[in-house]
């Protein structure tokens, strides 16, 4: 092999988990160009890590539809690619592998029976191995061996300049739906509980909820930066912090890849997507009703929420300094 190309279109958090895969086809073919292509807005997501040769962006507003992804291909990518790992497995990489024409390896989703009964909520949602292990099974064939589960997050000398001074830890609010998120007041009672300062990081949806609340709280001790740093410099902040507490979200796979400790709520959905190490601490309820959703929904489906709302901050703090060390 001596170039291979990559794709993974989207998120933040499911393009940082292609993270071990790119590293092992890097040491399987240590003179291969790996090449990965993501949608433009998630460039910050994978720029800088070692295995990639390089990141090829795609703007889906401007090639649309079949014809301009046949258009993206013929411009953008190399016609001297030995194959294609498809880590998406969607419309848009299916066609980008077939317009390329190079063998491809693509990753193998769930069940369409599995998705459409748990969307009916006729049953829960259990997931058949890890979203990486699932990686790794695309490039099986190539004689790549699992090498686990370690991110990687690249964060340079310049965004490290955006690190605060002294101890802290970080809190982050946000989620891709509405029931991955901790209740925001939880959030808040747990700031005030806290021994060291916080700071809260995020994008600007997050800042436009924190900062009346804040206003009116005046917790002098908590730093609302959300929204006025950009993924890699919020990376940096969260690599120098004494612990983090957020949803399951970009941040967590952000902080697993900077290994921090961190303390990371689940409710709608199955943790066993991920694999955890010691440093990474799952808080759940464990209700009856969950895991209910695929990756979450607007609104509980049975109304009343209790695999967040039964997560007290009382208990979060028990088990943070039961586990965290504060100078």
């Amino acid at each position: 092999m001596k170039k291979i190309l990559v794709i993974r279109f989207s998120s933040i958090g499911d393009i940082i988990l292609t993270t071990p895969i790119l590293r092992a086809l890097s040491q399987k073919f240590p003179s291969a160009e790996i090449d990965i292509l993501v949608l433009k807005q998630f460039e910050e997501a994978i720029l800088g890590i070692d295995s990639v040769s390089k990141v090829i962006l795609f703007d889906k507003e401007h090639y649309k539809g079949k014809s301009g992804i046949k258009k993206f291909v013929s411009s953008n990518l190399s016609k001297e690619y030995d194959c294609v790992v498809d880590l998406h497995a969607k419309i848009r990489s299916k066609l980008v592998a077939k317009f390329l024409g190079k063998p491809t390896y693509r990753y193998k989703k769930r069940s369409l029976w599995k998705t459409v009964f748990v969307k009916m909520k006729m049953i829960k949602y259990h997931v058949n191995g890890s979203i990486v292990n699932n990686y790794f099974g695309a490039v099986s064939s190539l004689g790549v061996e699992n090498i686990g589960e370690e991110l990687e997050f690249f964060i340079s000398k310049k965004d490290k300049e955006k690190i605060p001074n002294g101890e802290y830890c970080v809190m982050a609010i946000g989620a891709s739906k509405e029931t991955k998120k901790w209740p925001v007041s939880y959030f808040m009672e747990l700031a005030k509980l806290s021994n060291i300062p916080v700071k809260f990081v995020g994008d600007r949806k997050d800042f436009s909820v924190l900062e009346p609340l804040l206003a009116r709280e005046k917790i002098l001790h908590v730093e609302n930066l959300c929204g006025k740093f950009s993924l890699k410099e919020s990376g940096a902040v969260i690599s120098n912090a004494k612990f983090v507490v957020c949803n399951d979200s970009a941040l967590f796979h952000i902080a697993r890849a900077l290994k921090r400790n961190v303390f990371v709520f689940f409710g709608p959905t199955d943790p066993n997507m991920f694999t955890f190490t010691q440093r990474e601490i799952l808080l759940q309820a464990n209700v009856v009703c969950q895991p209910c959703s695929l990756h979450g929904d607007r609104e509980c489906p049975k109304k009343h929420f209790e695999c967040m709302k039964n997560i007290t901050p009382q208990e979060v703090k028990i088990l943070i300094d039961s586990s965290i060390r504060i100078k």
